[in-house]
């Protein structure tokens, strides 16, 4: 048999998986000798839970005699109520009725009294429970009492200590008043809508079903039915029908490169919100003019988009030699409108192009627009590197003739002619265009 023993040093759950194993002669790999190897496995779990135990804590009265030699001082020692049963003296049992031994003096101490052992602070002269009424056991004798600033406040640190708390107390309740007041405003005010009507959600009331067209005509149409409001976030709808609104009212020509009316200088000199720089869209955000050829002009269209009820100022800071030639770099906008703008590219540079441009609304930076091109020479190709000339007929004068195309695949007139690689010895062919 074997005997598997648990002490427990800590309390709490023990769970430990044991591997036992069965030691034995075995035979080795040539199957010539033995050893002592493990041929079997056991697995046992083991489980159990330590916890703390504590005896009862029973009230011991000590009347006040006490040996020589006795228990530590107090009210309550630890009992083994199994081996002891401690049965209470008659004279504390009697000590409530007994008048033998009361004082006249101590008649006004016995209302709300409680009993006081003489060696219930026998090892101490520290200072008890003030807001208690304590009185001896057989004579009623109110017990001394007294302050000992060594170990309590005195009257007056207590007054000190109460108005410490009262004037904290009133601070922190003011700011917690603050706090609740601002809350209340701020719900107020996210309530006070055109949608809110006071009613709570989950009240019992149920919408009604609405049929395919009802909810036609429940759809805005217009974008004064959901106007984009100063104290509520940007929505994609609400965004796409001031987007449609400013699409449908298009400036194609008259655009002022300074506001020049006190409306528009007003509104132009307005210092807008990232709420605001928002709804205004200058785009594309890539100009890609393409394979261009060198010295070639070519125009981009540059898309502006105001979606805000005011005048906009737009500004285009230009600095590349590629762009000088575009007309005009600032535009009056008018409000919840939309236009169309020309930029003009010119390069001197063979390679590609890859700078990029800011913009500003208002004078405040509104983002960058990036300009792609990639300039190439000018070059013409040939239809076949090599033509075979066939005989029309059979008579001596008969001309052999071909036909050879040029294509030029690029954005810019080219002129070309034609050279003989020999001419030692004559051309005997002609080529009409010849230039």
């Amino acid at each position: 048999n074997v005997v598997c023993s648990f002490i427990p040093h800590q309390i709490g759950v023990f769970r430990v998986q044991q591997v036992i194993e069965i030691i034995g002669p075995v035979a080795d790999e040539d199957l010539q000798s033995s050893s002592m190897k493990p041929f079997y496995r056991i697995h046992l779990d083991f489980n159990s839970t330590c916890k703390a135990f504590t005896k009862k804590v029973v009230m011991k009265i000590n009347p006040g005699i006490t040996p020589l030699v006795s228990n530590p001082t107090g009210q309550f020692v630890v009992k083994d109520l199994e081996k002891n049963k401690d049965r209470a003296p008659v004279a504390v049992l009697q000590s409530a009725t007994t008048c033998l031994h009361n004082h006249r003096l101590n008649e006004k101490s016995m209302k709300d009294a409680l009993i006081a052992f003489p060696n219930d602070r026998s090892a101490s002269i520290r200072s008890g429970e003030h807001h208690k009424n304590f009185r001896t056991i057989f004579t009623k004798t109110p017990r001394h009492d007294y302050t000992d600033p060594d170990f309590e406040y005195t009257e007056t640190e207590k007054l000190e200590k109460k108005i410490h708390e009262e004037y904290y107390m009133k601070y922190i309740r003011y700011l917690r008043g603050v706090r609740l007041k601002k809350q209340a405003e701020r719900e107020h005010m996210h309530a006070c809508n055109d949608w809110d009507i006071g009613i709570w959600p989950g009240s019992g009331l149920r919408s009604p079903v609405l049929s395919g067209a009802e909810i036609e005509l429940v759809l805005p149409t217009d974008s004064t039915e959901c106007p984009i409001k100063s104290n509520e976030l940007l929505s994609t709808k609400k965004m796409a029908s001031k987007e449609t609104e400013s699409l449908q009212r298009k400036v194609i020509k008259g655009l002022k490169l300074e506001p020049s009316t006190a409306h528009e200088k007003y509104d132009c000199s307005l210092i807008l919100t990232p709420k605001q720089i928002h709804q205004v869209i200058v785009g594309p955000s890539i100009l890609n003019f393409g394979n261009i050829c060198v010295n070639s002009t070519n125009t981009h269209m540059l898309h502006i988009i105001n979606m805000l009820p005011m005048h906009i100022l737009i500004q285009l800071d230009v600095n590349l030699e590629e762009l000088k030639k575009t007309k005009q770099f600032s535009y009056v906008i008018p409000p919840t409108a939309s236009t169309y703008v020309s930029m003009i590219f010119e390069s001197h540079t063979i390679g590609k192009f890859w700078k990029s441009f800011t913009f500003t609304v208002n004078n405040i930076p509104g983002g960058h627009i990036l300009v792609m091109a990639v300039v190439q020479p000018v070059k013409l190709e040939l239809s076949s590197n090599e033509i075979v000339l066939k005989p029309q007929g059979f008579l001596v004068k008969t001309c052999f003739q071909g036909t050879i195309k040029l294509y030029n695949r690029q954005n810019r007139s080219a002129q070309f002619g034609w050279h003989p690689v020999n001419t030692i010895r004559g051309v005997a062919f002609s080529i009409r265009p010849a230039t």
